[in-house]
């Protein structure tokens, strides 16, 4: 069954960007209203991998929150080291303060396992410790507020033991479900967060998937390294506690950028899968928001929707300026077509994730025989390859994304959402603006601001690194000041960042082949003030130059490609390193 909401194509610009502050609620993914958030933490020495996971999240895991709060949130922090109860911090409203504390927080004591997340847990729910002898530091934490959801996120990957350092079989686990019966009492959701750092023990997870079962919370099982962790809390408190409704659901990137919104609030749309995404989208090199679009002063979900559309309805070889517009049509770089392609179906992905509950763990690809599956943690590795410069691995992680994104066995959408009408490019295309300029999205590089980065390809480990481009430098312009080993002229930038250039690295870089007499520069330091490094203008006519020099670890190099005497054609270069 569909409902017909038909936007009309007409419909004046402004009015439009106003109808986009309406407030958008999904029967799937409701509002939760206001929320306790606690977060209960083995930070003991086996959970570094977790922490650094939670602590890389953190910014969208709050900003979640915040989104499914309506701003109605507050939020707590305890940990069980050395088998004691911490209250890291308690029950607050200030996001900085939980920032710092869980962002302080360092993996280390433990002495072996049990912990005493058990007797953490009855703490938090019920401000004491029962007959558990566990010593308290910093109390209290407060009491979660009547009338609001309530959440305990508990990760750990040890047997529960109070504060005895010990796990005894049908005794300890009785205790951790007389616990959890605690917390169904008090309408706590406990979601539990199991990392099976030392391989999947059966114990620990049933005691953990109960917890989750008796109170209404979400079970998560991490990868053995932690991935899935921050991703994990994300959507549990994006469902309000509860992990939401696994299905096998997703939509194309094409279906999400052109159901842009909908004054039917039960049909699903980009904008309200933005909204439930806290408000922003994380793409890895950007976040979105970047800018103010509707004009009402508040960085918000509103402006994620304009700046997202660009992506789909913008051209992916230029490179946005300030204000949105690409009406200076500058020309972008390979890199920046990628990520801006990278962009369109993580933006899908997300929307698949976040609104219909999709988690990339259950759904399969099925390509004739072909048979893909998909990590539970494919969008941090999509925002983590956008943010990288590897152009191989930035395109094979947008066709992962395609594949998921084409994945649902099914064409009915979770509870009661429809799909609702499709707007016209005429409407979308409009308010599209484009967050890109090129710091995120560089363009070619025939400037030293727009430097192409020199990445070497990741896919292949034991590949040599290569890195290779030829350019015609016909419509290039001269930047650089003048080498020190003869006249330049129309010059083509590269930049090696301290990342990959790292201390006492060596490359060498040559331009053989190239059609002309050239001559190669490499300069450190900044765009506004490079420092010469070496020069090479030895070989005369097309035999190409070579120069080799090594890197620090904390300065960007720059190498430039020039013609000898304002010579210029087509320029071949490549870099290898050890």
């Amino acid at each position: 069954m569909k409902r017909n909401r038909i936007a009309s194509i007409l419909i004046p610009v402004v009015l439009l960007v106003a109808t986009l502050s309406l407030s958008v609620t999904q029967s799937f993914a409701v509002g939760c209203g206001c929320m306790d958030l606690v977060f209960v933490v083995d930070d003991t020495g086996s959970m570094g991998g977790a922490l650094d996971n939670v602590k890389a999240q953190l910014p969208d895991i709050i900003a979640t929150a915040q989104g499914a709060s309506g701003g109605d949130l507050r939020m707590g922090l305890v940990t069980f080291p050395s088998d004691n109860v911490v209250v890291n911090a308690p029950f607050t409203t200030s996001v900085s303060v939980i920032e710092s504390n869980i962002q302080a927080l360092v993996a280390s004591g433990g002495n072996g396992e049990p912990e005493a997340s058990d007797t953490s847990l009855q703490f938090v729910v019920t401000g004491g410790t029962g007959t558990s002898s566990c010593t308290i530091s910093n109390a209290p934490l407060g009491a979660f507020r009547t009338g609001c959801v309530k959440i305990a996120v508990l990760i750990t990957d040890a047997h529960p033991g109070e504060c005895l350092d010990t796990f005894t079989p049908g005794v300890s686990d009785v205790y951790a479900h007389n616990v959890a019966e605690e917390a169904a009492a008090a309408g706590v959701l406990v979601s539990a967060i199991y990392v099976p750092d030392s391989g999947e023990d059966p114990t620990i997870k049933a005691i953990m998937q109960d917890y989750a079962d008796t109170t209404g919370g979400a079970f998560v099982e991490t990868a053995a390294d932690a991935t899935g962790t921050g991703d994990g809390i994300t959507e549990i408190v994006a469902t309000c506690g509860t992990g939401g409704v696994a299905t096998d659901i997703t939509r194309t990137s094409r279906f999400w950028f052109t159901h842009g919104f909908s004054v039917d609030t039960n049909c699903a749309t980009l904008l309200s899968a933005i909204q439930l995404n806290g408000g922003i989208e994380s793409l890895g090199f950007v976040h979105l928001p970047t800018a103010n679009r509707n004009g009402d002063g508040v960085l918000d979900a509103n402006d994620a929707f304009i700046e997202a559309l660009s992506f789909y309805w913008r051209s992916a070889a230029r490179t946005g300026e300030n204000g949105g517009t690409q009406n200076q049509k500058l020309k972008g770089s390979a890199l920046c077509t990628a990520r801006k392609q990278l962009a369109v179906e993580l933006i899908a992905a997300t929307a698949n994730f976040r609104l219909l509950g999709t988690k990339p763990n259950n759904a399969t690809y099925f390509n004739g025989t072909a048979i893909t599956n998909f990590p539970p943690d494919l969008l941090t590795q999509a925002r983590n390859a956008g943010a990288n410069f590897d152009l191989v691995a930035i395109r094979n992680m947008t066709a992962l994304l395609k594949k998921f994104n084409s994945s649902g066995q099914t064409n009915n959408l979770p509870g009661s959402l429809v799909e609702c009408s499709p707007q016209t490019s005429r409407t979308l295309r409009p308010i599209s603006a484009d967050p890109m300029t090129q710091d995120t999205c560089p363009g070619v590089n025939n400037s030293c601001g727009a430097a192409t980065v020199v990445a070497f390809k990741t896919a292949n480990p034991f590949a040599p690194a290569v890195f290779a481009q030829s350019v015609n430098l016909s419509a290039y312009t001269t930047n650089f000041p003048v080498p020190a080993c003869g006249t330049g002229g129309r010059d083509a930038v590269w930049k090696i960042l301290p990342a990959v250039g790292t201390a006492g690295r060596q490359f060498t870089v040559v331009s053989d082949g190239s059609n002309f007499d050239t001559l190669l520069a490499v300069w450190s330091g900044t765009c506004s003030n490079p420092i010469a490094v070496g020069c090479a203008n030895s070989a005369i006519g097309n035999g190409g130059e070579r120069l080799t020099f090594t890197t620090d670890g904390t300065s960007t190099f720059f190498v430039v490609g020039e013609g000898s005497a304002g010579q210029y054609g087509k320029l071949k270069i490549k870099f290898t390193s050890p």
